[in-house]
């Protein structure tokens, strides 16, 4: 977006990838604040309250609905999908951490 709206400040992309490295998480602040000043020329953030006064404020209502048999069926499914697997590591991780009673865990 910064190339397209200021093609001639960001001519390329290395000093935007050097300062925005996102595989070694690092972020320049001062160049994101100055990206933050060059978007903010371009965006308008307004609330729905500052822009339509006679709005009315939003209604959210819940409606409880049973569900299906099928439905029931799949969601049981799902629920009990991996039991074995959760309770054979649960086991395995008891059994793990009677064993460790003894030991040191800080070497």
């Amino acid at each position: 977006i910064l190339n397209y709206l200021y093609p001639d400040i960001l001519t390329t992309s290395s000093p935007f990838s050097e300062a925005f490295d996102i595989g070694k998480n690092a972020i320049d602040k001062e160049q994101l604040n100055n990206a933050h000043e060059l978007l903010g020329l371009f965006m308008l953030r307004r609330l729905k309250v500052e822009v339509e006064r006679l709005m009315p404020k939003k209604i959210e209502t819940k409606v409880v609905c049973p569900l299906s048999n099928m439905q029931k069926h799949w969601y049981k499914s799902l629920l009990l999908k991996d039991m074995g697997t959760l309770a054979s590591a649960s086991e395995k991780e008891k059994n793990e951490g009677d064993s460790n009673l003894g030991q040191n865990s800080y070497k």
